[in-house]
């Protein structure tokens, strides 16, 4: 398990401590959480960063002997933006409900991890992503870090770079779409033919959302979420689309699991959030928006994953009706 999966468990127990016992059952011990964060805390690297399994104990150059041939990076522990990210989230929200324990180390943990995050963006105002395709991946987790520890829009130029960066990639239908290249090339390159990707679309959605882009111009936004809501198909659900993660080159079947449980987690968080409106042509996006005539079948389990994002995105945006009527399609009758 990474510390991605980790991270997004703690933040799960934790906004289930909250909720009614008849709902959710029993709530997990106080001491557990105290436990995690032990783990996440025993993590952090001297640089503020975090790995993914384990404290980094050895140097880059052992790196020179690696055997393999298409692995990069396996032969010692290193930091990634989307680790950090996942670590700062998960310290927040523990804070919020547990101020009394360790705070002073959690909130210089925090600091730290947050420092980092800032010191490893590109120059173009991006993150190499490594668990996900691919900048768009990385940005978002950056994203999400910077928010949850109070960055906005108008006090970072961090997330104004990256909100510059990611409308720098917007296509001309209104989606993203980033090929698995980029990952070797360290570059960002465009999926062939310069197509959209809806799940890699919902990512850049959701980073302009909490990045506070909407307050600046909310256009773009409008524009992903017309891709979006276009794509749907009759049932209520969503194509599956090429890879999306460095998991699915292994198995056309795996689901990104770490991916999945942040997005119940966005869902959530998301769900309160109204302020961007809609078009006024759009009355009601979910009836009045065309459909999608894909015949593509339904039965691929790993169209939930898909429609999970999806569903995220567009409840960030304000656009519930059409989110309901996709989560009744995946729940069924």
């Amino acid at each position: 398990m990474t510390l991605i999966n980790y991270a997004s468990f703690i933040k799960c127990t934790l906004l289930f401590a909250q909720m009614l016992a008849e709902v959710f059952g029993e709530k997990a011990e106080t001491q557990c959480f105290y436990d995690a964060v032990n783990v996440i805390l025993s993590l952090q690297s001297p640089n503020g960063g975090f790995p993914a399994w384990e404290p980094q104990r050895a140097f880059r150059w052992l790196e020179k002997f690696n055997p393999t041939e298409f692995f990069e990076d396996v032969l010692i522990e290193r930091e990634y933006a989307e680790c950090t990210s996942s670590a700062i989230q998960a310290l927040v929200l523990f804070k919020k409900w547990h101020p009394n324990y360790r705070r002073k180390e959690i909130e210089s943990s925090i600091s730290r991890a947050l420092k980092y995050i800032e010191d490893v963006q590109e120059p173009d105002g991006s993150w190499y992503g490594s668990w996900g395709i691919c900048y768009t991946y990385g940005t978002w987790f950056a994203v999400e870090g910077l928010v949850a520890c109070g960055k906005t829009y108008q006090n970072s130029s961090t997330l104004r770079k990256a909100c510059q960066f990611l409308l720098s990639k917007q296509l001309p239908d209104g989606g993203w779409g980033e090929s698995y290249h980029s990952s070797s090339k360290k570059i960002y390159t465009n999926l062939e033919g310069n197509k959209s990707n809806l799940v890699q679309t919902s990512w850049a959605l959701l980073s302009l959302i909490d990045a506070g882009q909407a307050e600046i111009d909310p256009t773009p936004i409008h524009r992903g979420i017309r891709l979006l809501i276009n794509f749907q198909e009759r049932d209520g659900d969503f194509p599956q689309q090429g890879v999306r993660s460095l998991e699915a080159h292994c198995s056309k079947d795996l689901i990104g699991f770490s991916d999945a449980t942040q997005n119940f987690i966005d869902l959530a968080g998301h769900l309160s959030l109204a302020s961007i409106q809609s078009p006024e042509h759009w009355s009601d996006p979910a009836d009045a928006a065309p459909f999608s005539s894909s015949t593509t079948s339904s039965t691929d389990n790993s169209h939930g994953w898909a429609a999970a994002v999806l569903a995220t995105a567009m409840n960030g945006a304000g656009y519930s009706g059409a989110a309901q009527k996709m989560a009744a399609a995946e729940t069924g009758p």
